[in-house]
Order: C-alpha cells, then structure tokens, then sequence
C-alpha cells in the first residue's frame, strides 16, 4: 500500500495550498490552458506544482513579497507534438480521468482491506468456538 502515498501526499497538498497556485500556471507562456493541476510539494519558501492542459507541466515557485512567482519551469508533456515527452509519476495526474481512474482504485483497494479484517475477525470467532 505504499504506492499509495504520493497519491495522498499530492491531493492533500493540493487540497490545502491549490487555492494559492489556481492561476499561477500564466506565469508560463507556454501554457494555453489547464484542466487540473497538483501541488507536488510544498514548503514556507517554495513549492513544485504539476499542470495539466495541453501541455504537462511542472513549474517551481519561489515565495516572494509579492507572492509565488515562477523560477523554473519544467515541460514533460506536449499534447501538440514537440519532443516534450517525458514521464511523471504518478502517472494518472497525465489525464483528467486519470484521478477519477485513481479514486476508483483505491476506493476498491480499502474494500478489499474491510473485507479481509472483516473475514479475518469472523474466522477467528469461529475458531475459538472449535476449541
């Protein structure tokens, strides 16, 4: 289950500091639009952040006395062709649909976790009553 934690760690961060990078994304002109984006990471000082449009992006902010601004920007990802064809993990922030395919996922993975305590309890009841 430890695959799932930059799962968590991403959409906790995103849920949040999102509200301080919704815009922030025009800081690159490459950039046209964006379906959704997830903070990476996040501290006092700076933070890495992962844009999903028509490209995939991962832009670096640094905190100034104006707020965030853009330091570094990082294309993995063209939908418009190029020779940014990169690799980001988790992979499902590449698609909108990814996250819906992600919560979909681990919703059926605590199901399946339920069900074994669950039917692990009831055989140990039963086993107590053998003896």
């Amino acid at each position: 289950m430890s695959f799932l934690v930059p799962f968590a760690k991403h959409e906790i961060l995103t849920w949040l500091h999102g509200a301080e990078f919704e815009g922030l994304y025009s800081q690159d002109s490459w950039i046209v639009y964006v379906d959704s984006f997830r903070v990476l990471s996040y501290s006092s000082n700076f933070a890495r952040v992962y844009y999903v449009g028509d490209l995939g992006s991962v832009l670096e902010f640094s905190r100034t006395s104006g707020g965030w601004e853009m330091t570094s920007s990082n294309t993995v990802w063209s939908r418009g062709g190029g020779n940014a064809d990169g690799f980001i993990w988790p992979y499902f922030y590449h698609s909108t649909g990814g996250i819906q395919f992600m919560m979909a996922f681990v919703f059926v993975a605590l199901i399946m976790i339920l069900l074994y305590v669950f039917v692990t309890r009831i055989a140990e009841r039963v086993m107590r009553r053998v003896k």
